[in-house]
């Protein structure tokens, strides 16, 4: 993921979204790689399922000294956190920087704005690690598709009759995916898209409800105000309110579709499958 260029571009600024807390600055981090967020306090982003596609989680063993977070990696502090208001608090991992000592990159810990920070392990959660690409196989295929050459010279085999060298049988593979996984791509770039759209709306309705609470409170206050303008007032803010909860269910929605992870061996299996079947007239 792109640490360096995140903190280059924020380090002493304040990321405003989501009321400017620390979770904002993890869903900016997010956001920018085109990974999933998760709408939740700081503390219960630990182990959360919304972010098991593209991360491990790592629970903390504070009797094993040797485990660290690497550079780029989530922290997450418990409920439990001195200063937190028991929502916790979650930070991006740089560098151990003494023994029992660390720092990381926060927002909204010692200042508003993001910067480093230096903090011990105490009631450190866990972490998410950023989960590694299959890795390649020669001529472009990747190994989500065949465990091994075995599997990619019996399938040539079947479909080509012969095992081919290992030059045409990666040549074969790369053209396969492109075939078989073109549109699911362009799926998982429009889902991709149309959440970080979805986002970007929902920050439109949550400051437009921020400016309403703000006008509703003048109203309060005023000496000319009507009661016509204090209930004209209020079915706006229910209706920004409404917005919110559709913009809500959309991102929910969005976040439930694939937008990475395919499962190209299955699919290239039952295609094999389908037509070994349709050879012999099977099925």
């Amino acid at each position: 993921m792109d640490y360096d260029g995140f903190i280059a571009r924020n380090n002493g600024k304040q990321i405003t979204a989501w009321g400017g807390e620390c979770v904002a600055l993890i869903a900016q981090y997010l956001a920018d790689n085109g990974k999933p967020i998760v709408y939740a306090n700081a503390k219960d982003w630990a182990g959360n399922a919304g972010m098991n596609g593209n991360f491990t989680w790592v629970a903390n063993n504070p009797s094993d000294v040797n485990q660290v977070p690497k550079r780029g990696d989530i922290v997450v502090w418990n409920g439990g956190l001195p200063g937190s208001g028991g929502y916790g608090h979650i930070a991006i991992f740089d560098r151990v920087s003494a023994p029992g000592q660390f720092v990381s990159f926060d927002q909204n810990w010692g200042g508003r704005q993001a910067h480093f920070v230096t903090h011990n392990w105490g009631n450190v959660a866990g972490w998410f690690t950023e989960k590694a690409a299959p890795a390649p196989m020669p001529g472009g295929g990747t190994n989500n598709m065949f465990q091994n050459d075995n599997e990619v010279k019996e399938a040539y085999l079947m479909l080509r009759g012969n095992e081919g060298s290992a030059g045409e049988r990666a040549g074969w593979i790369g053209r396969s995916k492109q075939d078989f996984f073109k549109v699911a791509r362009a799926e998982a770039d429009s889902t991709r898209k149309a959440l970080a759209d979805a986002q970007v709306q929902l920050k439109k309705i949550q400051d437009a409800i921020n400016a309403q609470n703000k006008v509703i409170t003048d109203l309060n206050t005023a000496n000319n105000a009507t009661k016509a303008d204090y209930q004209k007032a209020v079915a706006q803010l229910a209706d920004l309110n409404a917005q919110l909860t559709t913009a809500h269910d959309t991102i929910k929605d969005l976040q439930n579709k694939p937008t990475a992870v395919i499962d190209e061996k299955a699919v290239v299996t039952n295609i094999l499958v389908r037509f070994w079947n349709s050879l012999f007239k099977k099925g």
